[in-house]
């Protein structure tokens, strides 16, 4: 294998890259210092140059997801818009991660199971803000008589875990589909996003109506963050 000449960053990216690659296939455990150097194309010494080894690596990957997952979530945490409308874009937020980090979802499962076990103090806050976030929409909607009130808890361990299931599991589902015919009709994801929230507004909804005229992409501006 002919190892490429990089500058930092791209050496730094390209590992990163890889190792999102192999930790969602094969786990922290499964993957191997010289499987991610093969596959970034860099000699292994880099991992440790710029990463201090792999616990450090895998800890980048994780605070490079939550980070981006609390990011969007602060948008959606600050925008001034009615309970209903910040809660599709709760929803969406997480369509939005996997459109840049389409492995977040298996490496963030992965480590849930494992009872976050490599997961470092310095990055918990960014799940904690997950939490707040689903929270105060929840709230806003209960004090503007609009969502009846419901344990946050149990509705973000129902509606985040459902969304990190469905995309982990897209591979899984094709072949379902395609070994054993199962007609499951439209599955993707634009579809269980719009499920979700129609799921959601008519289960918080004080009183329950037909149809809901949200966008499945509402969510703030760029302006708005």
């Amino acid at each position: 294998m002919a190892v490429r000449q990089r500058d930092p960053k791209s050496t730094r990216s390209a590992l990163l890259d890889a190792a999102a690659d192999l930790f969602a296939k094969r786990g922290f455990d499964g993957t191997t210092i010289d499987a991610i150097a093969k596959q970034a194309r860099v000699n292994k010494a880099m991992i440790s140059y710029h990463f201090g080894g792999k616990r450090g690596l895998y800890g980048a990957l994780l605070s490079e997801i939550l980070t981006n997952m609390a990011a969007r979530l602060e948008a959606v945490r600050a925008w001034d818009a009615p309970p209903e409308q910040r809660m599709v874009a709760f929803i969406a937020a997480f369509r939005e991660v996997v459109r840049v980090q389409p492995v977040a979802p298996q490496i963030m499962l992965r480590e849930v199971i494992s009872g976050g076990r490599h997961v470092d103090r310095k990055i918990l806050p960014n799940f904690l803000a997950i939490f707040t976030v689903l929270q105060g929409i929840l709230e806003q909607g209960t004090r503007e008589g609009k969502f009846r009130p419901v344990n946050p808890v149990l509705t973000q361990i129902g509606l985040v875990g459902s969304l990190m299931f469905f995309f982990a599991t897209e591979t899984f589902r094709k072949r379902i589909v395609r070994e054993i015919g199962v007609d499951a009709g439209s599955m993707d994801a634009e579809d269980y996003i719009r499920h979700w929230r129609d799921m959601m507004l008519g289960g918080l909804a004080v009183r329950p109506v037909a149809g809901f005229p949200v966008p499945v992409d509402s969510g703030p501006s760029q302006g708005d963050e």
